[in-house]
């Protein structure tokens, strides 16, 4: 049980108002500090976690733990079973505990209590347990930081129960906001991504570079860019191949290529080698290009075995 807690009624005087309004004031569900309210692995026992001491904060509440607490999940019989570790929240014994809401083998948020002022459960962590294993297998962080104008969180699970439109969460490197679209007939709210760290938006777009599956239309659908400088030799057959430094999760929409010394060759143009390549000239991953250039006065695409600096952007998604 917490050690103190703010909020319930008549736990709030003077001197307690400073810290607990500011944090409750933030979101409705937050932690203070990286490790407040982190679950980690322990050797306690079976399948056994425990909750980092820390502030949590959720539905109006402000609670301090000053020491970790232990937890261990019940077993298995067969497959594995994802279960929910929540800070449980009781206005009428005026107590805030932690607790484990056994889920099922899909990797989803199991029912909570959401009763606001009677009962009500905060999602700490999502626990996978395995049969016939004493160690709990994998920990998801479902918790959030929120201050001053902003959230953040560590996995998207988190979008599951943070469901008030207007609600808008960085997780990781993607930012989400919650949105409400209007009919004559009907309300709605939804999830939609905006451009986050290292992304834009496209006002508009074509065709997707050949192999690559249609990236999304919707609006509010980012793209990532990269860019550098690369020196290559091509191949035998006058390839050459440009390694992106990061995968693109999905795919390819296009990308460019320019000569970056002109000393070596005095007419140089760099292109995507096309179908000559194949199917997959250019991908997630990397992009094949051929040279274009004048040999003795007279323009020549075979250029094999030929060291040459370039720079390069490319769009994925």
């Amino acid at each position: 049980m917490a050690d103190t807690s703010y909020g319930y009624p008549g736990s709030v005087n003077a001197a307690a108002l400073a810290t607990w309004l500011p944090n409750v004031a933030a979101a409705q569900y937050c932690v203070n500090g990286p490790v407040s309210g982190r679950v980690i692995k322990n050797t306690v026992g079976d399948r056994g976690v425990t909750v980092l001491p820390g502030s949590l904060i959720g539905d109006g509440i402000y609670d301090i733990f000053n020491s970790g607490v232990d937890l261990n999940f019940a077993s298995v019989s067969s497959g594995s079973r994802w279960d929910m570790i929540v800070l449980r929240r009781t206005w009428s014994s005026q107590t805030s505990v932690y607790t484990i809401i056994q889920g099922s083998a899909t990797k989803s948020l199991p029912a909570r209590n959401n009763n606001k002022g009677v009962l009500t459960d905060q999602p700490i962590a999502l626990c996978r347990v395995q049969a016939g294993s004493s160690v709990v297998q994998e920990i998801v962080d479902l918790r959030t930081w929120a201050h001053n104008g902003g959230m953040v969180a560590n996995d998207e699970l988190v979008k599951n129960y943070l469901d008030e439109p207007g609600t808008t969460v960085t997780i990781n490197e993607d930012v989400w906001v919650k949105v409400v679209t209007t009919t004559e007939s009907s309300n709605s709210s939804s999830w939609m991504k905006l451009a986050g760290y290292g992304q834009i938006s496209l006002w508009g777009r074509g065709s997707q570079s050949k192999a690559n599956p249609s990236p999304p239309t919707a609006i509010g659908s980012t793209f990532l860019v990269q860019s550098g400088q690369s020196l290559v030799t091509t191949d035998h057959n006058a390839f050459g191949r440009v390694v992106w430094p990061r995968k693109f999760p999905t795919g390819l929409l296009t990308c460019f290529f320019q000569p970056a010394d002109d000393t070596i060759f005095n007419d140089l143009n760099i292109c995507i080698a096309g179908a000559s390549w194949g199917n997959e000239p250019a991908h997630d991953y990397s992009a094949a290009f051929r040279i274009y250039g004048a040999r003795n006065g007279v323009r020549d695409s075979n250029w094999p075995n030929k060291t040459i600096r370039l720079n390069w952007l490319a769009i994925g998604y």
